[in-house]
């Protein structure tokens, strides 16, 4: 016989593993910051953007971007700020394959989306150079599907297991303006 603590204990189960598969899904991707190292003359650090240096001495901010070979420069002076751009991709293939396609996301309107920000300096000109790229998938429901969603969401980010995509991007524009700052390099929100 099935006693109600065995269903009790597979509802929990089976929750807390929804949970645990929406907060794999909706985790922010492209936040990584890797090969940072600090030296006499800059900071040398690497995003999802290509390769940076920060160079103090000669008072310049040079770059490669992601999928090219050479590096590119361009002096303090001519860097007017950093600022984030918010975009957004279609996530019908997300949709379909990892979560729940439904007849009413033919509509645009519930049809999921990720959310794209990119955090930029702004460049004289009116040229930007996109330091960083985040990127978060949102599901979008239909009526009580979406306070559904909303409750869950809700409830991975006081477990600290969803964090918004606006409040990443906050902490690298925060981080970059700082590691800038370091390096002679004052940046102003734009």
């Amino acid at each position: 016989m099935h006693s109600p603590l065995a269903a009790i204990t597979m509802f929990i189960s089976y929750y807390a593993a929804y949970l645990l598969w929406l907060a794999f899904i909706h985790q922010n991707r492209g936040n990584k910051l890797s090969k940072e190292t600090s030296k006499n003359s800059g900071i040398t650090f690497s995003t999802n953007q290509g390769d940076f240096f920060i160079d103090q001495v000669k008072q310049s901010f040079k770059y490669k971007p992601k999928g090219e070979a050479t590096w590119k420069a361009i002096s303090f002076d001519a860097i007017n700020g950093i600022s984030s751009v918010y975009g957004q991709d279609d996530a019908s293939w997300y949709e379909f394959f990892l979560s729940d396609w439904e007849l009413w996301d033919l509509s645009g309107q519930y049809r999921d989306v990720t959310n794209i920000n990119t955090v930029e300096l702004h460049v004289a000109g009116g040229s930007r150079i996109p330091l960083v790229e985040i990127r978060q998938y949102e599901q979008r429901e239909l009526w009580l599907g979406q306070w559904s969603y909303e409750l869950h969401i809700s409830l991975l980010k006081t477990l600290g297991l969803y964090h918004p995509l606006d409040d990443v991007t906050e902490m690298w524009t925060a981080a970059m303006t700082e590691k800038c700052g370091r390096s002679g390099l004052r940046l102003a929100r734009v």
